[in-house]
Parts: C-alpha cells; sequence; structure tokens
C-alpha cells in the first residue's frame, strides 16, 4: 500500500480500532495490495461512540450487542431484562424472595460494565473484522 493511502486510512479509520493495535494494523497494511486497501478504504465499521450510546440507553435490550456480532449475548440481555422484571414483581409481593431482588442487582451491574466496555469490545471487533478481511 502507498505511503499516503496508508497515512489517509490511519487518520480517517484510527479512531475506531484500538490505540495499542494502530502500529500491527499499519505494518499488516504496508504488506498489503493496492486491490484490498481500496477495499479497506469503502469498508464501514461500527462507530465506538454509537455503539457505547446503544450500551448506554438500549443495553438491556442487547442492541449493543447485536450490532457487534454477539448475538447469544444480545439475547442473553433480553431474557435477562424480563427475568429481572418478573424477579422483582415476586420479590415486592412475596416474602422471603428477596434473594430475587439480588439476581436483578447483578443484571443491572452488569449492563453498567457493558456500558463501560462497549467502546473496546467495539474497536476490537473493528480490528477482527480487518484482519479477516486482509486475510492474515
Amino acid at each position: 500500500m502507498e505511503k499516503s493511502k496508508l497515512n489517509f486510512f490511519i487518520q480517517t479509520k484510527g479512531k475506531f480500532f484500538p490505540q495499542e493495535k494502530i502500529y500491527t494494523i499499519r505494518e499488516k497494511l504496508e504488506k498489503t495490495d493496492d486491490r484490498k486497501a481500496d477495499m479497506l478504504n469503502v469498508m464501514e465499521f461500527k462507530n465506538p461512540t454509537t455503539i457505547t450510546l446503544f450500551a448506554v440507553f438500549l443495553g438491556g435490550l442487547g442492541i449493543d450487542r447485536f450490532q457487534t456480532g454477539s448475538t447469544g449475548i444480545g439475547v442473553l440481555k433480553i431474557v435477562g431484562l424480563f427475568v429481572g422484571a418478573i424477579a422483582y414483581a415476586i420479590a415486592l409481593n412475596v416474602r422471603g424472595m428477596q434473594f430475587l431482588a439480588i439476581i436483578q442487582l447483578a443484571y443491572y451491574i452488569w449492563l453498567i460494565v457493558e456500558m463501560f466496555t462497549a467502546s473496546k469490545r467495539t474497536k476490537n471487533y473493528n480490528y477482527q473484522k480487518l484482519i479477516e478481511v486482509l486475510g492474515m
């Protein structure tokens, strides 16, 4: 890949990848032919900021996970949402069932952790996608 195209790619798309992988990406792109390089320039990568916003506002529905290809965890988040709501309703109405509220609390802690890790997960997803296209 030409140096000017390489620099342009890093400048425009670098924010979509983990910072610690930029040097590795640069090395791999230097060895890439122009056909693959042109294909990479038109490739769309997931925006980490958008996925983080999905995690914050729609995290319980698993939208952030569906967007980054983690369908199983996305479904698990939806199931967790409904199980948590049912567990909370039961815990409020039945004495001695407060442990169900703990299940819901654990679910919400998981959602908070997901919010803080969404950006890193998205950048790693984009990196893996790039490596697949490069065939390395």
